[in-house]
């Protein structure tokens, strides 16, 4: 009786704890966004409205560059699949009114296969948010893409819920 116990007090921590990490973590729904959120877009546009030439103008570009570059679009386990496709959605938005010169994408995975496989899927990554990008009505020679595959890990390869942070798009914005 005593191990029934325990072994339901260990699931249910688990169970906690993995929920906690999906939805805060991987999916970013647990306050942090909404900080991030306000903070890279206020002073800039409101989200509803569409701009006028005098608030375009006074755009702070620097703030607005500044957040897309500390964007992070994660991905499934071995795919393109995007976990994340409103971050994906936020910065494009963010990119038409910020209208970047170049935009570097940077694909990344975890440690888990081949270098040379890493290679190739962190590209096909950053192909896919270009290919998002480009739907959006951003201009296909701004955007350049390259592949660290697993060399640049965001956090040691240590642990499943690590790896997850290290399958990654994120970005560079060079503006002039």
């Amino acid at each position: 009786m005593r191990t029934l116990i325990t072994g339901l007090i260990v699931f249910a921590g688990w169970a906690i704890f993995s929920n906690y990490w999906y939805v805060c973590k991987i999916k970013n729904l647990c306050g942090e966004e909404e900080a991030v959120m306000a903070v890279s877009s206020s002073n800039i546009v409101a989200e509803d409205s569409e701009p006028t030439t005098e608030e375009t103008n006074n755009i702070n570009k620097e703030a607005l560059s500044q957040a897309i570059e500390e964007t992070i679009i994660l991905f499934a386990f071995d795919s393109t699949l995007v976990l994340n496709e409103q971050e994906l959605q936020r910065v494009s938005d963010q990119l038409n009114r910020l209208k970047p010169e170049d935009l570097l994408l940077e694909g990344h995975t975890c440690n888990i296969g081949t270098e040379a496989y890493n290679y190739h899927l962190g590209k096909r990554r950053a192909e896919r948010v270009k290919r998002a990008f480009i739907s959006h009505g951003l201009p296909a020679e701004n955007l350049e893409i390259v592949s660290e595959g697993e060399t640049d890990p965001r956090v040691p390869n240590t642990s499943p819920e690590k790896r997850e942070m290290n399958r990654r798009v994120v970005f560079l914005v060079r503006n002039e």
